[in-house]
């Protein structure tokens, strides 16, 4: 999760993924589509702004 809330925030292609994450893009990628599909947008975003408290 850290990883796609990471992406989100920082406007980078899913390549260029930093390796400290332990996950390919590619995984990562995969992981943010299944939710996405599953709708789980509203817990990111709310995950997002409690690390930002």
């Amino acid at each position: 999760m850290a990883a796609i809330i990471f992406m989100a925030n920082s406007g980078r292609t899913w390549r260029r993924l930093p390796p400290v994450f332990g996950a390919s893009w590619h995984t990562v990628h995969r992981r943010f589509t299944d939710r996405s599909t599953a709708r789980v947008r509203p817990n990111c975003t709310a995950a997002s702004l409690s690390d930002l408290v």
